[in-house]
């Protein structure tokens, strides 16, 4: 029988070298390389990196960010094209089965975005309770729908004491329904709150307000229940605000302090009185005659630090 002849890489200078198994050259690299290398990947393909060998199995858990969303939990599926979408189960228990492995050190970001309802309040429960355990300080639950037909996610402040909610910093919670408890005390470090498709009502939007002592940015966008929209008055934190399509808004209460507001709004525009600290305007609007107007005729005499203004329309002629 013919022996193999041994290339040139089996043998060089006469010494035969043991081959190395695929990503064992990258295992030699230094921890803190190999951890900004998993962070650059879809948090799938960086999961995907534990079956290299058992130097990488808990690499891909330093990274500070999990991320999961339709996208980036499951592959693509083509059947002549379009998109193929999977069950949400199987959703369900790919997030399970990556929080299961992760010890939670080091989560500084957790954000779950896709469709989900009160119908899943159990999950939903579960990755909250381990973003607490993670001390994460950013967490964005977004469950928006682009047909909402059930009931939306009942956020459990029970889960929630003092000591737990303080660790968060940033708080975007989109398609929910906000009840909180008049004698709830928590947030108390909540820098930023985003909501979304958000059901809470004027009272319980002050009442959450009320103890976010260190508040810097509010955003309310397509919260259809909200009439009017009180920034924090204690608070001298508080410098930015983003308004977005709440149709029943009638009225909004600026604090001295504010620098940055973004306002954005269909059918005819709110009075609004800047402060005077204000240095930064953004309006966009269907109806950019009424905008002009109000930037025309009542800016000059309210506004005299601002510095950069923005008007936004999707009108094509004027």
């Amino acid at each position: 029988m013919a022996k193999r002849r041994r290339s040139s890489k089996d043998k060089p200078n006469g010494a035969m070298v043991k081959r190395k198994r695929p990503g064992s050259q990258l295992g030699d690299l230094p921890m803190d390389i190999l951890c900004h290398i998993i962070s650059l990947l879809p948090l799938k393909e960086a999961v995907r990196t534990g079956i290299l060998s058992k130097h990488w199995r808990y690499v891909w858990c330093s990274r500070t960010n999990l991320e999961f969303s339709f996208r980036s939990v499951m592959r693509r599926s083509y059947k002549g094209g379009p998109f193929i979408l999977h069950p949400i189960q199987e959703v369900i228990k790919r997030i399970d089965a990556v929080l299961k492995q992760h010890s939670g050190v080091g989560v500084e970001k957790m954000e779950v975005d896709f469709s989900l309802n009160d119908e899943h309040a159990n999950h939903i429960d579960r990755w909250l309770n381990f973003a607490i355990t993670a001390k994460t300080k950013q967490l964005i639950l977004n469950f928006t729908s682009v047909h909402p037909t059930m009931e939306p996610y009942k956020f459990p402040f029970q889960l929630f004491d003092a000591t737990k909610s303080s660790i968060f910093q940033s708080l975007t919670l989109g398609s929910v329904s906000l009840n909180k408890p008049a004698n709830f005390k928590a947030f108390l470090n909540l820098k930023k709150l985003m909501l979304i498709y958000v059901n809470i009502t004027d009272e319980e939007l002050q009442l959450l307000l009320s103890n976010c002592k260190v508040l810097e940015f509010l955003g309310v966008a397509r919260c259809r229940m909200l009439t009017t929209i009180k920034t924090p008055q204690l608070s001298d934190h508080f410098k930015h605000l983003r308004v977005f399509h709440c149709p029943l808004v009638q009225e909004i209460n600026l604090n001295y302090g504010l620098t940055t507001l973004e306002y954005k709004y269909e059918g005819p525009s709110i009075p609004i009185a800047p402060p005077v600290t204000l240095t930064n305007l953004s309006i966009e609007s269907s109806d950019v005659c009424s905008a002009l107007a109000y930037i025309s005729t009542e800016l000059p005499s309210t506004v005299r630090r601002l510095e950069m203004l923005s008007l936004k329309c999707e009108e094509l002629e004027v």
